[in-house]
């Protein structure tokens, strides 16, 4: 089982079936091992309505995978778990993409939600998520 959850890029699943054990796949797939990290971040964000980059350990990931799974259950949401070994590179092509470089970096409809789990937190708050969840 953790050879195969190792060989995926990603995890995207309905957040009612979302659990941590699932969503800590590697961003490194056998298959995906030639590309680049720019070319597996943008194909993850425009192959994805969400698209949400994640570390292992990070309160606030796991309090953004928390307001999806509680509060947006029939989301499919594409969670991808950077690995260690990766971070810096990630972080210096995210600060380029988008001027931040923290996680959780959350994506809907190609477009970056600015502030990480605050941002996020806060556009739920004000009913804004909703909306943007419903566009297309």
């Amino acid at each position: 089982m953790l050879s195969y959850l190792s060989s995926l890029f990603s995890s995207r699943i309905p957040t009612a079936l979302y659990s941590n054990r699932l969503a800590s796949t590697a961003a490194t797939a056998s298959g995906s091992q030639t590309m680049s990290i720019a070319e597996r971040v943008e194909k993850s964000i425009a192959d994805n309505k969400v698209t949400i980059f994640t570390k292992a350990g990070c309160p606030y990931c796991t309090a953004t995978k928390n307001l999806f799974t509680n509060d947006y259950p029939d989301e499919t949401v594409n969670f991808v778990e950077v690995p260690e070994r990766e971070r810096m590179d990630w972080k210096a092509y995210m600060s380029d993409k988008t001027g931040e470089d923290t996680f959780p970096s959350i994506w809907i409809n190609q477009k970056a939600i600015s502030g990480g789990n605050s941002g996020i937190q806060s556009l739920h708050r004000n009913g804004k998520l909703a909306t943007l969840l419903k566009d297309e």
